[in-house]
């Protein structure tokens, strides 16, 4: 009973996020996409599964990297 309900929570946890109209983007150490919903894909320009074959910073533009690996490493540092 306990399995049930929790794969049925992780199912709509699941599409709440899939569906979501904000951009989730979740990382790796390595900068690498783990998970973009289709929002953060459209947000980048990118389909989520181009998105997994990049690091994070090869998707924003040289002008603004600096600035995004920065605040990148200061995210992953917690």
């Amino acid at each position: 009973m306990i399995g049930t309900s929790l794969t049925a929570m992780i199912e709509v946890s699941r599409r709440i996020v899939e569906t979501a109209g904000e951009g989730i983007w979740t990382l790796d150490e390595r900068r690498k996409t783990v998970f973009a919903n289709a929002r953060m894909a459209e947000m980048l320009g990118a389909t989520a599964e181009a998105l997994g074959m990049v690091c994070a910073e090869d998707v924003v533009s040289e002008h603004e990297r600096p600035g995004f690996v920065e605040r990148l490493q200061r995210t992953l540092r917690g």
